[in-house]
């Protein structure tokens, strides 16, 4: 029988998962990358939930220990309109992490380490000509290849992913920005932290005892704002969060738009779009890259279950199944964090309405339950 064939484009974070995982597979893979692509460092982290985080386990080498650093704390603080830091609600588990984090330059790093060494994927450094949804295929200068799947993981290529598969868009563009950037200390950080400031809301999520990555996304009047105006603007929040005598050392502060933005056409005929090439959230506490790990695992279950079942893939039900499953939880999950970034935008005329709100919620032990539950495992 011949083997299934599936074709990965994209080789940034989720394209190396999605290899990564689905090479576990009786698949071979083709995981294509330009030909040309200028280096760039990517200084961001991502953070897990811990389901999550036991789902990749599973599949990535034993560096994995060196990769990942767990948080058994959560706090959330909201400012005041005097400017002090109210800290309305804390997520705390002494025997269980509430969330894993690792350096996305790290993560890659094993991942293509790991992707190397599988003998059923192919890395190819091709330019594509031509993709082909009619008859499932990928064109190159010299040569075509047909396959029973193509997986786009393209990033924030809309206009590619349009093409192929359509567009019917929810969205919001307020131009507004993020600002991320690795921050050394000397002091012992052991807990993740989410700021909502007046500017924007600003996550802290430690990579270490002593390093921790900040983003912080603010209105789109900052977009104007050069990288020293930035830096010092950052300094003096931490400043204000730590209240002691600590040293900080910002490394390079990277800068990119942000926006709410989900395409309801997800597929088309044998071609799935995953990740950021058709949606986009608030990066608030960490969480959107969770749902893409949880595309993937259920993509790795549809087609475990299709070859078990000895099922061709190609023209198979495995997207469709996948559509229908991941879909609404990845729309109601968008929504929620866009409308929890609207509630904590500053407003003069709600702003005590607000801190009223948030008064004494940390006692409602259900919320903090039901919110945990949510950010590890979904919606549904």
């Amino acid at each position: 029988m011949k083997k299934h064939k599936i074709c990965i484009l994209g080789d940034g974070l989720s394209g190396l998962i999605t290899a990564e995982v689905l090479g576990k597979l009786d698949v071979n893979i083709d995981l294509i990358s330009k030909k040309i692509q200028k280096k760039i460092t990517d200084n961001r982290t991502t953070a897990i939930s811990p389901n999550n985080h036991k789902f990749i386990s599973k599949f990535l080498s034993s560096k994995k220990n060196e990769l990942f650093f767990g948080c058994k704390k959560v706090k959330l603080y909201h400012e005041n309109e005097n400017g002090d830091l109210n800290n309305f609600m804390n997520f705390e588990n002494s025997q269980k992490n509430l969330m894993m984090i690792a350096e996305n330059k790290k993560l890659k790093k094993i991942l293509l380490s790991d992707i190397k060494k599988n003998s059923k994927i192919k890395i190819l450094n091709r330019e594509i000509e031509k993709i082909d949804i009619t008859n499932t295929s990928v064109s190159f200068k010299n040569r075509k290849i047909f396959y029973d799947m193509i997986i786009l993981c393209v990033g924030k290529n809309y206009d590619f992913v349009e093409k192929l598969i359509g567009k019917r868009y929810i969205k919001e563009d307020k131009k507004e920005i993020a600002y991320t950037c690795t921050v050394s200390h000397n002091q012992e950080i052991r807990e993740s932290k989410q700021y909502f400031f007046k500017e924007g809301p600003m996550a802290i999520l430690p990579i270490n005892e002593r390093k921790f990555s900040l983003i912080w996304s603010m209105q789109k009047k900052y977009r104007d704002y050069n990288h020293n105006d930035i830096k010092n603007l950052i300094m003096s929040k931490l400043k204000i969060i730590f209240q002691k005598r600590s040293k900080f050392n910002l490394k390079k502060v990277d800068r990119f738009p942000i926006y709410f933005k989900f395409n309801r056409n997800l597929f088309k005929k044998n071609v799935l779009a995953i990740g950021e090439s058709v949606y986009t959230v608030y990066p608030i506490a960490g969480q959107g890259f969770n749902l893409v790990l949880r595309d993937i695992e259920m993509l790795y279950k549809k087609i475990q279950e299709n070859i078990s079942l000895g099922l061709q893939l190609r023209d198979s039900l495995v997207l469709n199944e996948l559509y229908f499953n991941r879909k609404p939880e990845n729309l109601l999950y968008g929504l929620g964090i866009n409308l929890t970034q609207n509630f904590f935008k500053y407003n003069k005329y709600t702003h005590k309405i607000k801190n009223n709100l948030l008064k004494d919620i940390d006692k409602f032990t259900f919320l903090k339950k039901i919110g945990l539950k949510i950010a590890d495992k979904g919606l549904i």
